[in-house]
């Protein structure tokens, strides 16, 4: 949530995107933008003098429009456009290699927190996994918005995942698995783990692993984790580069490459690029 002037506070925002509502009121807002279920935010909102827009991002061409709503919101309409047209450009350019066609799909286990707690609480990640040649047992439970749905290490076992990919919203790496270092849990035993292929995922402005103008990003990173070969080609990194020049017009170092792509956490994974 933000105004107009750019303004923000973290104190009106928590980790789990809950408003405080009392923050928001002094915090001289001109505009609230909430997710589409943080209604009851948005009435509350209201009711202290703050228009509110409630967005979408539970399919990718909601999260179009919602770019476009925004855009509109602060003027920057073609800019939004743009965006939108990047996110196209990329989804072509993965289907066009029809890798959920493959025989040889390696099968994921997308991870929230070190608590088992599942990643994809939206349509995103599961539509990428099967674009870019993955396996997702559990993109029904994504698809019924089962985002809270946590497995038990047994569940890991009967999977026995080939690779192993670690959300941002939590601070756990590949090292706590390779390790052993999470208490309760024996990672040794599981094929990803052994072969080592538990991938921290990239965060830049945002969590990559989260709907947003990274998404393109995300998607091609995925896409080349999951089938390598098949997508030799795509160098998400030169794109990444190349992206925040044109949408943020921000000059990335090499510094800020190693810990968007989180270089030091997979430094004992199987290299990827």
């Amino acid at each position: 949530m933000f105004n107009l002037h750019l303004q923000s506070t973290t104190k009106i925002i928590a980790q789990n995107f809950s408003v405080n509502i009392e923050s928001a009121a002094q915090g001289g807002i001109d505009t609230a933008i909430l997710w589409q279920y943080q209604d009851k935010d948005a009435e509350k909102l209201t009711k202290v003098g703050i228009p509110t827009l409630l967005i979408y991002n539970d399919t990718v061409e909601n999260l179009k429009k919602s770019f476009l709503i925004i855009g509109k919101l602060l003027g920057k309409e073609e800019r939004a456009a743009k965006i939108n047209e990047y996110y196209d450009t990329t989804n072509k350019k993965i289907i066009a290699k029809k890798a959920w066609e493959k025989t040889d799909k390696p099968t994921v286990l997308f991870l929230r927190n070190a608590k088992l707690r599942l990643q994809g609480n939206d349509n995103f990640m599961h539509e990428a996994i099967r674009i870019g040649g993955g396996e997702n047992p559990y993109d029904q439970i994504a698809l019924n918005g089962g985002s809270e749905q946590t497995i038990a290490m047994e569940e890991v076992y009967k999977l026995n995942p080939d690779i192993i990919l670690l959300s941002n919203f939590d601070k756990f790496v590949p090292d706590d698995l390779y390790d052993n270092k999470i208490p309760g849990q024996d990672w040794s035993t599981v094929k990803a783990v052994q072969q080592k292929r538990v991938y921290k995922v990239p965060m830049g402005i945002y969590r990559w692993d989260a709907p947003g103008v990274e998404t393109p990003l995300m998607m091609e990173w995925l896409a080349h984790v999951l089938q390598p070969e098949l997508f030799k080609e795509l160098d998400v990194r030169a794109d990444a580069k190349k992206f925040y020049e044109e949408f943020m017009h921000y000059n990335i170092s090499e510094a800020d490459m190693a810990q968007i792509f989180a270089d030091e956490a997979n430094k004992n994974s199987k290299p990827l690029f």
